[in-house]
């Protein structure tokens, strides 16, 4: 007769609380934002990534999805168990309910832990203005984003003009040499750090961003890519248009280099795409920032937007 594993209560409930007073340390870190700053964001948590980046960079495959893989795997086969074992009447049906959750209970325990320590305080660090000590923002007005948006509408046409060698290839862009593709937007990176005195190692060379096997997956669900903090990799997925391909790469290594907030990470993909010397990156950046600032400038001067369009 088989039987259900002890519960091992305590500890299982232990790593469950310790994964909401990590939860609970973010909010009281996030109050003490100067505090994240100079203790975890420009410290621990880049280092970590920059090391975690370069042990699974010399792996062809990504990482991240073998570890998505077995800890489904394990909900899956720890369930399929538990529902064998009940339908042989070899333990009651609460025992293996109660066993089961205090399993997951634990697992996403250590989860959180680890989500947190690794990499989420991040979202307790000051925002990007802050920490650069931009002024705040003002209203710039339709005239500025209408000046930006077409100022980005040329600056992608000359990066097209030197990517392809004339106005129209007749063909969609094409991804070429992804490693040096990579490599071209980490430089964009060190002449972001250079250019705009970013702190701590944000200039340094993390791992290469990886293709998902899952792409697929990640269509149906609408993602371009993610941030794995587990194992500081940059995931993207295999399907975005060439396009738009590099700006997710640059994004995805925003959130390597300790940037949280999506808006922060397209901002400096963006920085970094537009310094980097490829000019597939470039032009990728600047259509990204265009499509922003012509959405902007949409429901103010529609005309405007259609006439800057026709300009591409």
């Amino acid at each position: 007769m088989e039987s259900v594993p002890p519960l091992h209560a305590k500890r299982r409930l232990a790593w469950a609380g310790a994964g909401v007073l990590a939860f609970l340390l973010s909010l009281l870190l996030s109050r003490f934002p100067a505090l994240a700053e100079a203790t975890y964001g420009q410290r621990i948590a880049p280092a970590v990534a920059w090391g975690l980046s370069r042990v699974t960079g010399v792996v062809p495959l990504s990482v991240a999805e073998l570890l998505i893989a077995a800890f489904f795997a394990r909900q899956i086969v720890a369930a399929t168990r538990g529902i064998v074992v009940t339908s042989r009447g070899d333990q009651p049906w609460r025992r293996v309910a109660a066993a089961g959750a205090l399993r997951l209970g634990q697992d996403l325990g250590v989860v959180v832990v680890l989500l947190y320590v690794l990499w989420g305080f991040q979202y307790a660090r000051p925002r990007a203005e802050v920490r650069l000590a931009w002024p705040a923002a003002e209203d710039v007005g339709v005239e500025v984003v209408a000046g930006l948006a077409a100022e980005m509408v040329d600056a992608a046409n000359d990066a097209y003009r030197e990517l392809h060698g004339v106005d129209d290839a007749g063909e969609p862009t094409a991804l070429g040499d992804l490693a040096a593709l990579d490599a071209s937007i980490e430089e964009g990176w060190r002449r972001a750090a250079a250019a705009w005195h970013l702190q701590g190692p944000v200039a340094a060379r993390f791992g290469p961003t990886k293709r998902l096997l899952s792409s697929p997956i990640l269509d149906r669900l609408g993602l371009s890519g993610f941030f794995f903090p587990f194992t500081g990799e940059a995931n993207v997925n295999a399907g975005v248009p060439a396009v738009s391909y590099p700006q997710v790469v640059a994004h995805e290594k925003s959130h390597q280099r300790g940037v949280g907030p999506e808006r922060e990470a397209n901002f400096f993909g963006f920085l970094a795409g537009s310094l980097a010397p490829d000019p597939h990156a470039r032009y990728a950046a600047y259509v990204f920032a265009q499509r922003q600032l012509l959405f902007a400038l949409s429901i103010p001067d529609r005309e405007r937007v259609e006439e800057l369009i026709a300009r591409r």
